[in-house]
């Protein structure tokens, strides 16, 4: 039996592990997923449903198991992409991140930057990239070298994401010496990749 150990991991990053081993799966496989949050669980056990996988969830504690065996008649619904809220009309990566603040929504400022977290770590994993992520006002922060956004803003950058960061916010902030990735540009610039993207959006 395969382990797939999400204990720790913020949800959506269990269900893109589950997604991954299941990719890779053979017809037979018997795979053993352990998660320490309800939702997180939840949203693995609809997965499989949405695939056709039976499987059993155990509660032990503060852990849930869910146990499955992979079946070759959903071997090829297992390589569907997870992907994100994306108009249905943009084509490939015709489409720009805006972000403009190191949180996500209004609120709780603890809740926005786990909320923001979770959006980068799951937009590095989608299989329909964006063409650029723009930074800009306090969002430069999340360049500065060190942070877990910086990291997950290089993953996309290796990906062939374009990641801008306002020249103008950067200087205002005093990060020059401090950005870890993407490219200190200009507001020509950023109006230019806004233009040439079909959808703009601004978790």
């Amino acid at each position: 039996m395969k382990t797939i150990d999400t204990r720790g991991l913020l949800c959506p990053a269990p269900l893109i592990q589950t997604k991954k081993a299941l990719k890779e799966a053979q017809s037979g496989d018997r795979f053993e997923i352990i998660l320490d949050n309800d939702t997180a669980c939840s949203n693995v056990v609809s997965y499989l449903k949405e695939l056709g996988i039976n499987c059993d969830v155990i509660q032990e504690e503060k852990f849930q198991y869910i146990r499955l065996t992979v079946e070759e008649e959903v071997m090829d619904k297992s390589n569907t992409p997870i992907t994100c809220s994306v108009n249905d009309k943009v084509p490939g990566k015709n489409y720009s991140v805006v972000l403009k603040s190191t949180t996500m929504g209004e609120g709780d400022p603890e809740l926005g930057t786990l909320l923001l977290r979770a959006f980068l770590n799951t937009l590095k994993e989608n299989e329909v990239l964006p063409q650029s992520v723009i930074l800009y006002n306090s969002g430069v922060k999340l360049a500065v070298r060190g942070t877990d956004s910086c990291n997950a803003l290089a993953e996309l950058e290796n990906k062939g994401v374009s990641v801008i960061c306002c020249g103008t916010c950067v200087e205002f902030y005093e990060l020059k010496e401090k950005i870890g990735v993407g490219t200190i540009s200009n507001m020509y610039k950023i109006i230019e990749s806004s233009i040439q993207s079909t959808t703009l959006i601004y978790p």
